[in-house]
This record gives C-alpha cells, structure tokens and sequence, in this order.
C-alpha cells in the first residue's frame, strides 16, 4: 500500500509533468487551454490561483469544443458566482 507522502510525491510528479508537456504544446489547442487551467487552480504558478487566467483558458477551451449554448451557459454561470473587486 502505498503512503499517503507515496501518493503526494506521485501526484506532485505527474503534476511536473503534465506542466513540462503544456509548456509546450500549442497555446491555441482547447485541450492544452483546458489542461493549463486544471493545472493553474491544482499548482498555482503565483502561490495564488490566477482565477482571470483559468476563466480564459476555459471559456478558449469550451468556445472551440462546445455548442453555442453550453459557451453562454457557462459564461452565465460565472457571471452569476463572480464577486466585484
């Protein structure tokens, strides 16, 4: 079985992974965008989640994948739950 600092230290190296691999892939391709996003809120680059950036990645990701009406469902969605500053 394996440790719980076993699974963190697995986890912490796929992580490293999967950033070296979007690093490089094309920032246009909606399932790189997808893929920064979970890594942004998971690993947060600043130590804090850039909420702006993982929003932009995901709405690239949804707007190239997803029907019109799912895009503006989910931009409805994070309109109603965004906070002004």
């Amino acid at each position: 079985m394996i440790s719980t600092l076993g699974t963190i230290l697995v986890l912490g190296a796929l992580l490293s992974a999967a950033v070296r691999e979007l690093a490089s892939s094309d920032p246009l391709d909606p399932g790189a965008a997808a893929g920064r996003a979970v890594v942004e809120v998971l690993a947060p680059a600043s130590g804090d989640v850039a909420l702006q950036e993982v929003l932009l990645q995901a709405t690239w990701a949804a707007l190239r994948c997803w029907s019109e009406a799912a895009v503006v469902r989910l931009l409805v969605d994070v309109d109603s739950v965004s906070v002004p500053e």
